[in-house]
Parts: C-alpha cells; structure tokens; sequence
C-alpha cells in the first residue's frame, strides 16, 4: 500500500533536482513519469495480491531497490550536470549535493539487501531512510543555500559599508562598481547613459575621497573592505 506514495516521493525527488539546478521538467514530466510508474505497480501489486509468488517481499525489496537507485542516480545526475546561472546552490556544492543524495541511498539500498525477516536490519534500513532524509533538507538549507545567501548579503553589506565610510554618492557607488568590473570609462557612460566628462569627473571625486591615486588601487581598497 506504500509503493504508490513511493512514486510521487520519486517524482518530487526529480522535480526537487530541476528547481535545485536552476532548470525546469518538460510539461509532459509529471503525466508521463506517473503514467510509466504506475504502469509497473499496478501489476506487481496484482502478482503480490494474487500471491503468484512465493515471496512477496522479496520482489516488493527489489522493485524498491531498483527504482530508488534508478532515480537517485537521475536526481543526482541532473544537479551535477546541470548547469544554468539561475542555480540555487553554487557549482562546488550542486556535486556535494549529488554524491551526498547517491551515498544516502546506497547505503539505504545495502542494507535492505541483506533484510529477509531480522528485526533489527529493518531497525536499521529505517533509521537511515529518515536520516538521510532529514539530512539532505538540513545540509542544503544550513551549509548551501542560506551559506550563500548570508556570503551575498555580507558582500552586498560591506560596499554599503564603503559607500558609507568614504560618503560615496549612488551615482558614484554605480561608477565603481563598474570600475571594478573591468569596465573602461567609455564603457561606463554608454552603459549608465552619462557624458565621458561626467565619468571621469566623477572617477576624480572618487579618488580624493578614498585617497587613491589610480583604479587598481580603488577595486584592492574595495576589496579589502
């Protein structure tokens, strides 16, 4: 009676891979990977029902071995392959994430091998079915996504901070951003939709105010801070 809920579990797992990596399922993802799962389960459920065979468990085992690791290694392989800019968790971490998801479920899957009847296998499939699925939630939320949203915000914070120190005007503080992304002054005016004159005038201000003489030694000050 599980199985079914084991489906849509599978299915949330894939969809979670997409949103993760940036991307999105085709339309048809949803009706077609219920359509093809179902099609399995309806009748593994009618032989174990039917009691065609002589144990029941061990093709209900297997089934659940096969499939988990079947979409564990899709789910894994679309996070670590998937590269859109959009991505929720930075590169490095998106392959932490794949192998993390692929080792919680063979170690899962390893154990459940070896279960005939023992108590304490059972014990032991279940607790680490629930701990990797309690870790994978806390690993993304407290080591990945809300690490690099607090990196982000402590950067975004620190220029601030610099705007503030050195009493940086808004249109001066677009200057320098701009100046430490490489950008020369003709690049700036076209891209802010200002006069030359007006860059480099600003770009002065600039330098007397942070004490600067040239613009490498305004992105090292900025980047010190």
């Amino acid at each position: 009676m599980g199985l079914p809920f084991l489906v849509f579990a599978w299915m949330m797992l894939i969809q979670f891979s997409f949103a993760l990596s940036g991307g999105r399922a085709v339309k048809w993802f949803i009706p077609g990977f219920l359509t093809a799962n179902f099609s399995i389960l309806f009748p593994l459920g009618y032989i174990i029902a039917a009691r065609d065979i002589k144990e029941p468990l061990e093709l209900t085992k297997y089934y659940y071995i096969f499939f988990s690791i079947l979409y564990s290694l899709a789910a894994s392989g679309i996070i670590f392959f998937t590269d859109q800019k959009n991505s929720v968790i930075t590169r490095k971490n998106k392959k932490l994430t794949a192998l993390i998801l692929t080792l919680i479920t063979l170690l899962q899957c390893s154990v459940l091998v070896f279960y005939n009847t023992e108590t304490w296998l059972a014990g032991i499939f279940i607790f680490i079915f629930f701990s990797g699925s309690v870790f994978l939630p806390f690993y993304l939320s407290y080591c990945t996504v809300m690490k690099d949203q607090q990196t982000v915000g402590a950067m975004i914070l620190s220029f601030e901070d610099f705007c503030s120190k050195y009493d940086i005007s808004p249109r001066e503080s677009d200057i320098i951003r701009e100046i430490c992304n490489g950008l020369s002054n003709k690049e700036i005016s076209e891209r802010l939709f200002i006069s030359l004159q007006t860059v480099k005038d600003h770009t002065h201000r600039i330098y007397i105010k942070t004490n600067v003489r040239n613009r490498v030694q305004l992105i090292n000050l900025v980047k010190e801070i």
